[in-house]
């Protein structure tokens, strides 16, 4: 699995693996926020917000028994894939 970090790919396992820290990590993600427009702003919290629903349904649907553990893991993956804008 790679990370997909703007224009920087890796297949390090972590954050921790390519920035140091969480602190290099959180200004990282701070500066490339303050360059994106309103627009694009929108189109991310818009995008978070329905994976965090999505991500939700799925562990409640595993929860209930309706979809095994493996299966929501896989649903899960698939659903974080999709931030590779």
């Amino acid at each position: 699995m790679s990370l997909w970090l703007g224009s920087k790919t890796t297949s390090k396992n972590t954050i921790k693996d390519w920035f140091g820290d969480d602190k290099m990590f959180s200004d990282y993600i701070k500066e490339n926020l303050k360059v994106c427009s309103k627009e694009q702003l929108i189109f991310l919290i818009d995008k978070y917000w329905n994976s965090l629903r999505s991500i939700g349904e799925i562990c409640a649907s595993e929860n209930k028994m309706h979809i095994s553990a493996v299966n929501a893991v896989n649903k899960i993956r698939e659903e974080l894939n999709k931030w590779y804008l």
